[in-house]
């Protein structure tokens, strides 16, 4: 049988070939790869992210959750078995440390045991329970629970009775303990316990006998709450004279009422119509001022128009005398100006002729004696011939 040995030789014990076959491989793997690989530290982008942006949101949530963190409260209330007491259960789940927490009863303080975050106490009346917690960051937490499951109120009694010479006949009933009928009696006028004839639970009717005018009743519920109603059988003539005095009394009581209404109303009338003059008059005397004001106001304006109409007049009126002045001051100019022309040619032409003597011609001194007109400046040029 042959036997094939899995042996292989080490490395360094092989043959050149296979020795040279494994160089040429690391000498492959040597050579340089020519897509370079780029490490996530040089990208700036990603960098930035990782370094800067993650933490400062990540910091800033949390610092945002904690600030608004509000712890949770649960309120539970239990089962009662008497009806007497219930017991609470406060738990109160929170990441941050409680800074106050208070558990009240319409407002009264609980006294409760605390275990952890685990509040009992016990209730021996009904209300609202209030519990609030706060903690170290200022939020806060409230719930509140209305407790109706204590028995605090008595038994109560159907107003629909039988009432005779011989029996009274009641129904009783209470929604929460119940009523306990071991304790139902009655009493009559002269305080002796009256036991009752039959009772029936299942209803809660109850027979009482009557030995008396007048019984009085005990009911008690498994609580302790008792109510002690009477009756009373009603005996002619005495009663009905006691019904028709409080009848009288009540009538004469209604009337006195209906009487001081209407005088209470006479006045109320009275007073609301002295208010709605006293607001007319005032009213009247707003309307009396606005239309003096009014008045007023256009006196003063037809004041203002008054007064310049006369300014106006004055300026027409001293327009008028600077015509004037200005007309008369021309005229005398122009009479001025042509006189003297006149004057100096009849001067001029007297001294000519006496000049010549009587043997020129009057040609010559007519020539003479002719003016020339004044110039633009005013001056006037006298020609004068020469021997």
């Amino acid at each position: 049988m042959n036997h094939q040995s899995s042996y292989k030789a080490p490395r360094s014990e092989r043959t050149s070939s296979t020795g040279s076959s494994y160089t040429t491989r690391s000498h492959r793997n040597k050579k340089k790869n020519p897509y370079t690989r780029t490490s996530w530290k040089d990208n700036p982008v990603l960098r930035n992210l990782i370094f800067f942006v993650l933490p400062f949101l990540v910091i800033n949530g949390l610092i945002f959750f904690f600030a608004v963190y509000t712890p949770k409260v649960e309120l539970d209330i239990g089962d009662t078995t008497d009806y007497k007491s219930v017991d609470v259960t406060v738990r109160v789940h929170s990441l941050l440390p409680l800074k106050n927490s208070s558990i009240t009863l319409d407002s009264a303080p609980l006294e409760m045991e605390r275990d952890g975050q685990t509040y009992t106490a016990t209730l021996t009346a009904n209300g609202v329970v209030e519990v609030t917690a706060e903690s170290i960051n200022g939020m806060s937490r409230t719930v509140f629970e209305h407790v109706m499951v204590l028995d605090d109120t008595a038994p109560t009694v159907d107003e629909d009775y039988t009432l005779n010479s011989n029996f009274l006949t009641i129904t009783v009933s209470d929604s929460l303990s119940g009523v306990n009928y071991d304790e139902l009696y009655g009493r009559d006028e002269d305080g002796e316990r009256v036991e009752p004839t039959s009772i029936d639970q299942e209803t809660g009717t109850v027979v009482f006998p009557m030995s008396g005018n007048t019984i009085t009743v005990h009911i008690e519920d498994f609580v302790g709450n008792a109510a002690e109603p009477s009756y009373s059988i009603r005996i002619e003539g005495l009663e009905e004279d006691a019904e028709e005095n409080e009848e009288d009394s009540a009538e004469n009581s209604e009337d006195e009422e209906d009487d001081s209404e209407s005088t209470r109303s006479t006045t109320a009338a009275r007073e609301t119509t002295r208010s709605t003059t006293a607001a007319r008059e005032t009213t009247r005397s707003t309307t009396a001022a606005r239309e003096t004001t009014r008045s007023t106001t256009a006196a003063r304006e037809t004041t203002r128009s008054t007064t310049a109409a006369r300014e106006t007049t004055r300026s027409t009126t001293a327009a008028r005398e600077t015509t004037a002045a200005s007309t008369t001051a021309a005229s005398t100019t122009a009479a001025s100006t042509t006189a003297a022309p006149s004057t100096s040619a009849s001067t001029t032409a007297a001294s000519t002729t006496q000049a010549q003597g009587p043997g020129v011609s009057s040609t010559t001194a007519s020539q003479a004696a002719e003016p020339i007109s004044p110039d633009s400046s005013g001056q006037t040029d006298t020609i004068i011939p020469l021997d």
